[in-house]
C-alpha cells in the first residue's frame, strides 16, 4: 500500500483505531467505511461527511433534514419520488434533491478522492500543476442558446 501517512491521518479523520494496527488492517477499515456509506440501507451516520464536512454544515444539514443515508438509498429514493411521481409535495423533492448532492459530493467525490489520494501523494512529494486547453475556437460563432446544431452548421 503506498502513501501510509495519508491512510493513516485519513483513518484519524474517521475515528479508526490505529494504535499497534498494520496498515493493511487500518487501510480495509477505512474501506469500508467509504464503501459504506455509498451502500447502507438504514439510517446511521454517514462517515465520510462526519469525518470531513465541517460541524457548523454539518448542524445546518442536519437541521434541514437532508442527511444522507447513503448514495444508492438516495438515488433510488429519488426515483421513486419522482420518476414515478409518489411524491407531490415540492419541499420533500427538493429535499431528496439536496440529499442526492450531498451524497454525490461525500461518496462520488470526497470519497473516491480519499480512496485515491494516498496513492498519488506517495509516488511525487509535491503535486504538480498541469494545464489544460480546449479548442472552443472550434464552435461556430453562428450558435446560439436557442439554435439547435443542425441549424448552426456544426455536427
Amino acid at each position: 500500500i503506498l502513501g501510509e501517512q495519508k491512510i493513516r491521518s485519513t483513518a484519524e479523520a474517521f475515528g479508526i483505531p490505529q494504535k499497534n494496527r498494520p496498515l493493511n488492517d487500518v487501510a480495509k477499515e477505512l474501506a469500508d467505511a467509504l464503501l459504506e456509506d455509498l451502500s447502507r440501507t438504514v439510517p446511521a451516520e454517514y462517515k465520510t461527511i462526519a469525518a470531513c464536512a465541517p460541524p457548523e454544515r454539518r448542524e445546518k444539514w442536519e437541521e434541514l433534514d437532508i442527511l444522507p443515508i447513503s448514495a444508492y438509498h438516495e438515488v433510488f429514493e429519488a426515483y421513486h419520488k419522482s420518476g414515478c411521481g409518489t411524491d407531490g409535495d415540492w419541499r420533500s423533492v427538493m429535499q431528496q434533491f439536496l440529499r442526492c448532492g450531498l451524497a454525490f459530493t461525500f461518496s462520488g467525490v470526497v470519497g473516491a478522492s480519499l480512496a485515491t489520494a494516498s496513492r498519488r501523494r506517495s509516488i511525487s512529494a509535491r503535486s504538480k500543476r498541469v494545464t489544460s486547453t480546449s479548442p472552443f475556437t472550434d464552435i461556430s460563432l453562428s450558435w446560439s442558446a436557442g439554435s439547435s446544431r443542425r441549424e448552426s452548421g456544426t455536427t
